[in-house]
């Protein structure tokens, strides 16, 4: 019967299987594993074996030794919902340039906003022994408590829980800011597009659940009217949108939870003839960078991306270490004036 040689790789660096090892040795595949990541009794001798073996076998030496000498692989995984969104691109490039800076490699996986593939992506991670975990979650603490992980986890953008840190901006005070801007610049009629409300009950939606929060909040502070504001909260926005917009009369914008909702409503009420802003009002919400670039601008919230991914690594590297103080901070947010509003 043929054996087949399975072989897997680390940074581009062939390495055979524990199985593979544990015949060359004449040991078991557990003392294998537990020689290599350190983890629980093996005798000197035999651990000098297995990594001498494992060297000859194409591991690579400076990453066995440093996880066997410090118990760490100097790696972290990030989790986000995907590259598409350039929120997203360019989060993770800051989270790299900022790890890489520290001496440490990242991991990424996508989790498509899906709950079970994120707790996949979390379990795969915790298998190939990544020291630490950046997380746009959409998951709630349950579900993350049941993986019963040994792993600091640091959540960026979408807070888990008062038990997990948490990167992010202030949203609910973000989106009070905003509209006010917005209501600054005489607009008497208000849409709120927030499509992630769908999804309540779900999954975690908290930062879009704050930044509704906060539009309220400003409702009730400027004191508007209760038929002068609409939310939207499915992917049905375009068409409330286009009626709403045929029959208001008052000077209206539309304030939209992320600009990858808010520029497809730009260019399709503008295919229908308005005139932006004339017409109506858009403000987005993230700066991803093409809002520079779209006709008229665009107006939006900007996370201040940078900041994010430099708090993330430092928090997430000071978990790794067991320190427990300041693992959690608000960044700073801005509103970006443009021509949209």
């Amino acid at each position: 019967m043929m054996q087949n040689n399975i072989m897997l790789t680390w940074g581009g660096v062939c390495m055979s299987t524990s199985q593979m090892i544990a015949d060359a040795c004449g040991v078991s595949r557990g003392t294998v594993d537990r020689a290599l990541n350190n983890r629980g009794y093996v005798k000197t001798e035999t651990k000098k074996l297995i990594l001498a073996k494992a060297i000859e076998m194409g591991y690579s030496p400076n990453f066995l030794a440093s996880s066997l000498k410090k118990g760490a692989t100097k790696t972290i995984g990030i989790i986000v919902f995907d590259l598409y969104n350039p929120f997203f691109s360019f989060l993770v490039n800051h989270i790299e340039q900022v790890a890489r800076q520290a001496g440490y490699s990242i991991y990424i996986t996508l989790s498509e906003k899906k709950p079970d593939i994120e707790l996949d992506c979390i379990k795969n991670m915790a298998d190939h022994k990544v020291d630490g975990i950046i997380i746009d979650s959409v998951n709630h603490q349950e579900e993350l408590d049941q993986l019963r992980l040994n792993i600091p986890i640091i959540a960026v953008g979408n807070k888990i829980s008062d038990e997990y840190p948490f990167i992010g901006i202030d949203d609910f005070a973000a989106e009070k800011d905003a509209l006010k801007f917005v209501h600054g610049k005489g607009y008497q009629r208000f849409l709120f597009v927030c499509t992630a409300l769908s999804y309540a009950g779900q999954s975690n939606i908290w930062a879009q659940s704050e930044r509704y929060r906060g539009f309220l909040a400003g409702i009730d502070e400027l004191n508007i009217p209760s038929g002068h504001y609409e939310v939207y909260k499915t992917s049905q926005y375009m068409k409330n949108i286009k009626n709403y917009l045929n029959i208001s009369k008052d000077k209206t914008a539309i304030i939209c939870t992320s600009d990858s909702i808010a520029i497809p409503i730009m260019y399709a009420l503008k295919e229908e003839g308005y005139n932006i802003p004339r017409d109506v009002g858009i403000l987005g919400f993230d700066n991803i960078n093409v809002t520079s670039y779209t006709e008229p601008r665009m107006s939006t919230v900007d996370h201040s991306l940078d900041l994010m991914g430099e708090h993330a690594v430092q928090s997430v590297i000071r978990a790794i270490n067991k320190e427990s103080d300041n693992l959690s901070c608000f960044v700073p947010y801005k509103i970006i004036d443009r021509q949209s509003i």
